[in-house]
């Protein structure tokens, strides 16, 4: 069954106060790089479906090498399976009109590099791309499917076609540098199933992706007292600690402000690090020990921003305070936290005595 249209496209980030710190220490300060921001899905306009497809990875027992890639540069098998180092993802973007048709608009893949950092790359689909056999695909007959973006020596393209291992279909992508189906050769390949769905898009906290060896999942609550009202954050995370400093993976989390402008006033609005675009986003950035957390987040109706100061007693001297980050104001080390948000041109800043919040240890993430 095709997914319906995604209609809601928000993403929040938080930080939270926290009067603890991990006693592991280290002579160098551990550096926190964000993921980047996940590109948004293609446009398709009031006539067609965004409809997106993907792969669940799935590796033959035996070792497979599909007749265009080149064999002659692989050592090996080099078959990327599971997550981890040189890990690829992919998310196809097409648009669907009412009789099932695809019209392919873009390919994008997700890499982890071997410094743990994340590489997003957009290939764009042009007159002479390729998109055929989707829906007998999705019924497991891979005899018609090809998706096909040309290349040249300086652009990537790619290739996804499918291939009968052990009597199952098996689709694989590879990327190239080639004009044409006929010259597209692989190296590196990825295998596994075409599907319906979005890799990216963290709904009901992704039970797919449970927290990964070394962390654990926690609901994080904040309150913040302000002159027109209250706002309250409730965030579920994988946390972990490395040196000294405590980690968030954002899965779920929802901000409501009774005080905020408009229609916006008391709703309730629910995100995920998938629902980025550009004019909601977050930037969070903490320091070793986290002696210093900014939250930063731009909302269509306002923006908010939390700075706090953890003062962890084992790290010698003494921040005096914290600088401002954008939204997120600087602090003393004597104020410790602070936050402030902004309706239109209107910036209020709310002091730590109405700041409020608590960490909860869960068994597993709500379903």
């Amino acid at each position: 069954m095709l997914m319906p249209r995604n209609s809601f496209t928000v993403l929040l980030g938080f930080a939270l106060v926290i009067d603890a710190c991990h006693s592991k220490s280290s002579s160098q300060p551990s550096v926190f790089v964000p993921e980047p921001p996940i590109p948004h899905i293609a446009d398709c306009g009031p006539s067609l479906d965004p409809q997106s497809l993907t792969m669940e990875f799935h590796r033959p027992s035996l070792d497979f090498f599909p007749s265009d890639v080149d064999t002659s540069l692989v050592k090996g098998n080099l078959w990327p399976v599971g997550i981890g180092k040189n890990e690829n993802e992919i998310r196809i973007d097409t648009c669907l009109d009412n009789d099932n048709n695809f019209k392919l608009m873009q390919i994008v893949l997700r890499e982890m590099q071997e410094d743990d950092t994340v590489l997003y790359t957009t290939i764009k689909a042009d007159a002479i791309s390729k998109i055929e056999g989707i829906m007998e695909a999705l019924d497991e007959d891979i005899s018609k499917l090809l998706i096909f973006v040309p290349g040249t020596p300086d652009k990537l393209g790619i290739k996804l076609a499918g291939s009968i291992v052990e009597g199952k279909p098996y689709t694989y992508f590879f990327t190239h540098k080639s004009a044409t189906i006929a010259e597209a050769k692989g190296v590196k390949y990825t295998t596994g199933r075409l599907t319906t769905g979005n890799p990216w898009l963290v709904e009901d906290l992704d039970p797919r992706r449970p927290c990964a060896a070394g962390e654990e999942p926690v609901k994080m609550t904040s309150e913040i007292k302000t002159s027109e009202g209250l706002i309250t954050y409730d965030v579920y995370a994988c946390q972990s600690f490395e040196f000294g400093t405590r980690r968030w993976d954002w899965r779920k989390l929802m901000i409501t402000d009774t005080g905020a402008p408009g229609a916006a006033k008391g709703k309730t609005f629910t995100m995920t690090p998938a629902t980025m675009d550009a004019t909601s986003n977050f930037t969070l950035e903490t320091v070793h020990h986290n002696a210093c957390t900014w939250d930063v987040i731009t909302l269509p109706h306002a923006s908010y921003g939390l700075t706090s100061l953890t003062i962890p007693g084992n790290t010698g001297s003494q921040l005096p305070g914290c600088p401002a980050r954008e939204t997120a104001p600087a602090v003393t080390r004597e104020e410790r936290s602070a936050f402030q948000y902004v309706y239109g041109d209107k910036s209020t800043r709310v002091e730590n005595e109405n700041i409020s919040g608590k960490t909860v240890d869960l068994d597993a993430f709500p379903q």
